[in-house]
């Protein structure tokens, strides 16, 4: 098998070479553009899929939660379309840029496991991983790139499989004292290539069955998105396949060797509350706060929790959500409110929105850290914005934690433990 070449020398694409003067300005705009498109079309997702999460806690006969579970899981797959189509944008536009951070590989493939194991359970097939011992666990660079990538292949593995098994491999395939190149495949037993189709199977919007009678919906981005990641982690991709017998992609990427004492930390999305389960909080992301460990008692009835958000329907989905674990809050409609409001009285926690009138939420939380009363209070991004430089804003500007709409329960809950721990026992 030939890998196609996507090395570290092209992880600008070809057309952003000898960028003309004014090139990075196209490529602020597109950002930009691309944050503003992402954050207009979460806003109203947060709605709908908090209020069918709200609506089937409540009583309802069998073709009513039929229907409310239909509206959940639509929303969910046009979410994931959503953010399938941003991450391509920013991927071959030249605008995404890879992380640094510690993780254990062990952690990440243990956490894509489990949802990859419970869809593979459903069709009958057997889903199995599986690292060398020479592969070491404690590595240094994006856990969430390569977390997409595994994502992708291997959910497009149980798509394109109807019986027998997806097996996915770490293994090493060049190694220095402070750094290593991983060889990751993904094999199954599925449908197959037919062998005109494979050579073009990761251009854009490329599918092997294009017919209008095609059993396998998709726009074709995911092999491509999966080929734009890996040049970003400095890797090659490429494709076994024979025919109705199955298929193997393999790819590479480098990684640097972390020591086994230093700690680890994966930051994976908030919105998978599966995969944040794994999560090691970092120091560096996650400030510390003085409160959130010792509550009095008689503070208990009332957690005083302050909510900023602009948009009525997402108070309200924000609200329910709390008022389903026990808890009641105040609303802040602005940054402005926010910092009065905090001012004014001792709040536990405030989950903060980031783009609001008057004041958005980055500088209030600045002004509310600057404050003698607020230096210590736990401030949570509750926000539409869930670009991996927005997230970095956040903690820049003092948060201490970063939640992405939609706002899912368990996802809410997680932070609850971590910051209000007393409400949790």
């Amino acid at each position: 098998m030939a890998l196609q070449r996507t090395g570290k020398s092209e992880t600008v694409p070809p057309g952003n070479r000898n960028k003309p003067e004014g090139s990075n300005d196209l490529q602020r705009l597109q950002s930009e553009f691309l944050n503003n498109v992402s954050h207009e079309i979460r806003t109203p997702l947060n709605g709908i899929i908090g209020m069918t999460h709200c609506l089937l806690d409540t009583p309802l006969d069998e073709k009513q939660r039929y229907f409310a579970e239909t509206i959940r899981s639509s929303t969910s797959s046009l979410l994931k379309l959503s953010e399938t189509i941003l991450t391509f944008s920013k991927a071959v536009s030249g605008t995404m840029r890879p992380e640094k951070r510690a993780f254990r590989l062990s952690l990440l493939l243990s956490c894509i496991a489990e949802p990859i194991s419970s869809s593979s359970s459903e069709k009958g097939l057997c889903y199995s991983w599986n690292i060398e011992d020479a592969v070491p666990d404690s590595l240094y660079g994006d856990p969430e790139i390569l977390r997409q990538i595994l994502t992708i292949l291997t959910e497009n593995a149980v798509k394109f499989t109807q019986q027998g098994t997806i097996k996915l491999a770490a293994a090493v395939e060049k190694k220095t004292t402070d750094a290593v190149v991983l060889r990751f495949s993904i094999t199954d037993t599925g449908i197959g290539i037919p062998p005109e189709k494979a050579a073009g199977i990761f251009d854009t919007f490329t599918q092997a069955d294009t017919s209008s009678t095609r059993r396998y919906e998709g726009l074709g981005l995911g092999l491509t998105l999966s080929r734009a990641l890996v040049r970003l982690l400095g890797g090659e991709i490429g494709v076994e396949s024979k025919e109705k017998e199955g298929s193997c992609f393999r790819f590479t990427a480098s990684f640097g060797i972390r020591e086994e004492s230093a700690p680890a930390f994966l930051t994976l999305k908030e919105s998978d509350a599966r995969l944040m389960e794994c999560i090691e909080a970092p120091s560096r992301e996650r400030k510390k706060a003085q409160c959130p460990g010792d509550i009095p008692s008689s503070v208990a009835d009332d957690p005083q929790i302050l909510v900023v958000e602009d948009n009525l329907i997402n108070q309200q989905v924000a609200l329910m959500m709390l008022k389903k674990l026990g808890l009641r809050a105040d609303i802040a409609v602005n940054g402005t409110e926010a910092v009065k409001a905090s001012a004014a009285k001792p709040y536990r926690l405030i989950f903060m929105d980031i783009q609001m009138p008057e004041m958005d939420g980055l500088e209030a939380t600045r002004l509310i850290r600057a404050g003698g009363s607020g230096k210590n209070i736990p401030i949570v991004a509750l926000t539409a914005h869930a670009m991996p430089e927005d997230r970095a804003g956040c903690f820049e500007a003092g948060m201490n934690d970063f939640l992405s709409k939609p706002l899912h329960h368990d996802a809410l809950v997680r932070v609850l433990k971590q910051w209000l721990p007393a409400f949790f026992h």
